[in-house]
């Protein structure tokens, strides 16, 4: 596989995971974004790969909000659906390159947080299950990964 088409499967992911986390939160689950980085990196040495998962996705969806917050703050809010994917034309040229930069800082945050809580070589099956095209799997994971945030407190 080309180093091209690793980078665009890897961001297709984080992409993936940070939409599957934003609807966790927008169905009633919202996060105490208290928990600091060092507690949730700390933690996945004793933990199971979806333990180390759920945190990874947590602690990435608090990066996304930060820099979401920074793009809002810099275009006055008004921001196309998917400005890091296929929105950076929908975007006033003076912001594109701002917007850029913001997108790629995510995608290399997303990428440390997977590899920091030693969740990589798991991480697209968790993905896939999350994203399934049957219904009951992907209820079934995202209800798994609802309990599990509960459990840590993350919620």
């Amino acid at each position: 596989m080309s180093q091209t088409s690793m980078f665009t499967s890897r961001l297709l992911n984080l992409f993936v995971l940070a939409a599957l986390t934003t609807t966790s939160v927008l169905s009633g689950f919202s996060p105490d974004l208290r928990l600091s980085h060092s507690t949730i990196q700390g933690a996945y040495a004793q933990e199971s790969s979806f333990t180390r998962y759920v945190r990874a996705a947590f602690a990435i969806e608090q990066k996304r909000r930060s820099l979401m917050s920074q793009v809002k703050a810099m275009t006055g809010g008004d921001l196309p659906d998917n400005v890091c994917y296929s929105g950076f034309s929908k975007l006033s040229e003076q912001f594109q390159g701002p917007v850029r930069d913001i997108c790629n800082q995510f995608n290399r945050s997303a990428i440390d947080i997977v590899n920091d809580n030693k969740v990589s070589a798991e991480f697209n099956e968790f993905r896939k299950q999350a994203m399934s095209s049957d219904p009951k799997v992907r209820r079934d994971m995202q209800q798994k990964v609802s309990n599990e945030m509960r459990r840590l407190k993350l919620i």
